[in-house]
């Protein structure tokens, strides 16, 4: 069964798997780190991962090494954020800016925690570093980011719009972006992934209730839903991928694996499993490229800098979802975030329906479930369900 898995891949033309098999990160820190820069930058390796706990023991290590050291405090800030632990991560941020007063990434940290009021003391700093000409256009960059934060906060909506579009030119001259590419691929997969392949392959896989994957545009309530199946506590995040996923998560009933971009590759993982549930988020298209545009994302799209980009982007990724219900019909719930602002407990328990999941009251207090967040929505969801769309 597995090599017609692989043979099947192989013959479609796919180059990514839709998953990762690699090593796990290791409970103890390797041989070989001996400066604080070195664990500073194995404690942001095991960030990426989201190896939160091991992250915070590297950067405290970091810290002990090199006490006076801004990137480091920056570092276990991050850290201590991802991790739900606001007050303590706010100090160490506020320790990076006292030892280093254009630590722009510190700022940038502090603004993902706070609601700034007009006259805010870290708008004005921020603004007179800015003006300094010999400022990098990296720090550049994130401060534009975070002051255009900060005004849109204090309803300053024309001054906002200038910062984040300045900071936007920044990052868009820093990266690679093609949308011809993605427009091909999208092509491609459209054409590939007839309803004639998955009739024709209906044998092939591996059959597991485990994974349920939950996709959509970057900020469009895919950290909302996770969170929401996470409260039910059966949660943690083919044959290969499910033996992956249970040296993570050995007594998980059931495992999500959130990654935005999974749209490009839900025939693939249909195939190889072919009772995975599948929650594809929906939001506003406007509030949902707005709010892309609105973030400087640590990891991610490279498509949402650039207006126009985002919005073609947006068009290639709603053409390829309804080509999934086309192909697909039944294996796909769309959730509309809207939807779940004022009915937060309806959709929940048809969200669990369809992931034959048991309704729990747990359910309804997501925001306090013990779960480490790492995505550009972590905020929101360790501050409640927020009425906006």
């Amino acid at each position: 069964m597995r090599n017609e898995v692989f043979l099947l891949i192989a013959k479609l033309g796919c180059t990514q798997i839709p998953f990762s098999t690699g090593a796990r990160s290791p409970k103890t820190m390797p041989p070989g780190l001996n400066s604080a820069q070195d664990y500073n930058n194995f404690s942001l390796a095991l960030l990426r991962e989201r190896k939160f706990a091991a992250a915070e023991v590297a950067a405290r290590e970091a810290i002990r090494l090199s006490p006076t050291d801004a990137q480091v405090h920056n570092t276990l800030g991050a850290i201590l954020f991802k991790r739900g632990k606001t007050a303590e991560a706010e100090a160490e941020l506020r320790q990076a800016i006292q030892l280093q007063p254009d630590c722009a990434h510190a700022f940038i940290n502090i603004g993902e925690m706070k609601t700034y009021s007009p006259g805010d003391p870290d708008i004005l700093a921020m603004e007179k570093l800015l003006e300094q000409p010999d400022l990098s256009s990296a720090k550049s960059m994130h401060l534009c980011f975070a002051l255009g934060k900060a005004y849109q906060d204090v309803k300053n909506y024309e001054r906002a719009f200038a910062y984040l579009s300045r900071g936007n030119q920044f990052k868009r001259g820093s990266i690679n972006f093609d949308l011809a590419t993605v427009q091909e691929a999208c092509d491609r997969t459209i054409k590939e992934f007839s309803r004639e392949l998955f009739a024709q392959n209906r044998a092939v896989g591996f059959n597991s209730e485990l994974p349920i994957f939950i996709l959509g545009m970057p900020r469009s309530g895919t950290t909302l839903v996770e969170q929401i199946l996470a409260s039910q506590q059966l949660l943690q995040a083919g044959e290969l991928y499910i033996k992956a996923l249970r040296k993570h998560a050995p007594e998980a009933r059931y495992i999500t694996d959130k990654m935005p971009d999974n749209c490009f590759r839900i025939g693939i993982l249909h195939l190889i499993l072919p009772q995975v549930k599948i929650i594809h988020c929906l939001r506003n298209p406007a509030d949902t490229c707005l709010s892309c545009y609105q973030k400087l994302f640590a990891q991610g799209p490279s498509f949402s800098y650039d207006l126009k980009d985002l919005g073609r982007y947006y068009q290639l990724n709603h053409r390829l979802m309804q080509h999934w219900h086309a192909v697909l019909p039944g294996h796909i719930l769309d959730v509309q975030y809207e939807d779940v602002v004022p009915s937060q407990q309806e959709k929940a328990r048809e969200i669990l329906e369809f992931c034959g999941i048991e309704w729990h009251d747990a359910c309804l207090n997501f925001d306090r479930t013990d779960r480490t967040v790492k995505t550009a929505s972590a905020a929101q969801v360790r501050q409640g369900l927020l009425g906006f769309g």
